[in-house]
């Protein structure tokens, strides 16, 4: 009988995905999101890579860098990960719905400046017309357990661990995680609703 990971995906840990740093793994996520047609994602502690701002991205990527004692190239994989965003600008039919757990919001990965700026980065974008961002409340009765983020890209779900990423491509699961995302999406606010969310979530760290 195999491992659970061996049942039901493919597990990566990040040393094997880092070995050429953090602006390399940001330059592979260009091309898998170029190779993309349709992605949903859900997001429980940070901002979705796509809508980072430079400084967020900074303090991120480093968090990550320190926990798992990975490359030093944080600078190098902060440009890379804005050129990803570039993406969100070009022709070529490809769609985005992003949901953001509105705690997330609350998460201090950054400085309170920091924080700030990348909310309010948030309110534009919801006016993208390529993207749908929608914010799931805290105080309001949820009708899934969250247990973690995730991205479906097509047909195939990616969750980010501590130690490492697991791809799934089986059809159960990937219905399954669709399932989970729709009924996020339902209990998502979107349009100005997620605009008053996120000025009130800015203005929490003045």
């Amino acid at each position: 009988m195999g491992t659970p990971a061996q049942a039901t995906g493919r597990y990566v840990d990040w040393p094997s995905q880092l070995g050429d740093g953090y602006a390399a793994l940001q330059r592979s996520w260009k091309e898998i999101e170029a190779a993309t047609g349709t992605t949903r994602s859900f997001q429980l502690s940070t901002v979705h890579g796509l809508l980072q701002t430079p400084d967020y991205a900074r303090a991120v990527l480093t968090r990550c860098a320190q926990l798992s004692e990975g490359p030093g190239d944080v600078d190098d994989a902060v440009a890379a990960r804005m050129d990803r965003q570039r993406i969100l600008q070009e022709p070529g039919g490809k769609r985005w719905h992003l949901l953001l757990f509105a705690g997330a919001l609350q998460h201090g990965i950054a400085p309170a400046p920091v924080m700030r700026a990348q909310i309010e980065r948030l309110v534009p974008a919801t006016a993208l017309p390529a993207l749908t961002l929608g914010i799931v409340p805290q105080r309001e009765e949820q009708q899934v357990l969250l247990s973690h983020g995730f991205s479906i890209l097509d047909g195939q779900v990616f969750i980010e661990l501590y130690g490492g990423e697991m791809r799934l491509d089986r059809p159960e699961d990937v219905a399954l995680h669709r399932k989970v995302f729709d009924t996020l999406a339902a209990d998502a606010h979107y349009g100005e609703d997620a605009r008053r969310l996120l000025r009130a979530a800015a203005d929490s760290w003045a």
